[in-house]
């Protein structure tokens, strides 16, 4: 279905187009305290390295998050702080039309400086503030408290590993069939970071989906569709809480303003985390929004900058800015 929704237009593409200098799409994920401890298979081209070909991607993110509520006498949500997470990917090409790659991470939470900021950006853009403006700005609360026992507290002021997924991908259509890429990817993510202090869900993981690419002149399309399947931590299985099924679908575009530098846009929705708590801040989808810049520094490095918004603003983080750069080998 996606590769058939990005090779409708092939008829715009300009004949005698030279072969683009991809750059997109912005690898983002769901940046919210829960959702940090599940696999995320992030956006990503779907053509793969060539055997032997290595990139490293290295980002950072930032991220400011207000969603309290509570369903009386059951449970309380709350998501009051900023998240920041740093992280290295590394990438290589296997053969047989295939990569491999694997992450490592860390994560840290505070009461941050964003408030005031994300506030006026709201209210300049006229988007929706989800909780904020019923607590007092400058707080740090993450936790889940369920029948008067915490099952979920990410730790203040700590920094800590996050878990590491291995995501293998194949690529099944190529530069054979124009400008269309399709290819399938699998991963697994495996419970490094701690499940006491936030930073993991204490089992693997497991997941998979489709991408699919398309280039008409200056312009490229992408698309993703995955699935992942949690493993359950013990505090959410002792309270007879089920983390769901993750069903993700990504879309979008790239415009090469110059030789050097691309606009990018993405759209990244992604299904409830729970559906076995009433508080909306944490069973209720999120459909992120990424709009960003990326610029190369040479023929082998790039960054990017992008700022996100969750437009559902119920369950995920109001405002982010990720900062990447990419090195290829």
């Amino acid at each position: 279905m996606l590769g058939a929704l990005l090779a409708g237009c092939s008829a715009l593409a300009p004949a005698d187009d030279p072969a683009p200098l991809v750059r997109g799409p912005l690898a983002s994920r769901a940046h919210q305290p829960v959702a940090s401890t599940i696999l995320a298979l992030r956006p990503r081209r779907a053509e793969v390295l060539d055997a032997g070909q290595l990139r490293l991607d290295s980002r950072l993110v930032y991220a400011s998050i207000e969603e309290v509520g509570a369903d009386p006498g059951k449970t309380f949500v709350a998501f009051d702080g900023e998240i920041g997470r740093a992280s290295l990917g590394v990438r290589y090409g296997v053969g047989g039309s295939s990569d491999i790659e694997v992450e490592f991470g860390l994560l840290y939470s505070d009461s941050g400086f964003l408030d005031d900021f994300v506030e006026s950006w709201h209210d300049f853009f006229q988007l929706p503030g989800g909780g904020r403006g019923q607590r007092e700005n400058g707080q740090h609360d993450m936790r889940i408290v369920q029948d008067g026992e915490t099952i979920y507290e990410l730790d203040r002021g700590r920094l800590g590993l996050v878990d590491v997924p291995i995501v293998l991908t194949r690529q099944l259509l190529g530069e054979e069939h124009g400008d269309l890429f399709v290819a399938v990817r699998g991963g697994v993510e495996l419970p490094v970071g701690s499940e006491e202090r936030g930073y993991g869900n204490g089992a693997f993981d497991v997941g998979g989906g489709f991408l699919a690419e398309r280039s008409l002149g200056r312009w490229t399309f992408f698309g993703n569709a995955d699935l992942v399947l949690p493993g359950q931590p013990d505090a959410f299985e002792d309270a007879d809480v089920e983390l769901a099924e993750r069903v993700s679908f990504g879309f979008g575009g790239e415009l090469r303003w110059s030789d050097r530098t691309s606009v990018l846009a993405q759209t990244l929705w992604v299904s409830p985390i729970t559906r076995d708590l009433e508080p909306e801040e944490i069973n209720r989808e999120i459909f992120d929004l990424g709009v960003g810049l990326a610029h190369d520094t040479s023929s082998r490095s790039r960054w990017t900058l992008s700022f996100h918004e969750d437009l559902v603003a119920a369950t995920g983080s109001d405002f982010k800015v990720q900062l990447s750069w990419v090195w290829t080998r």
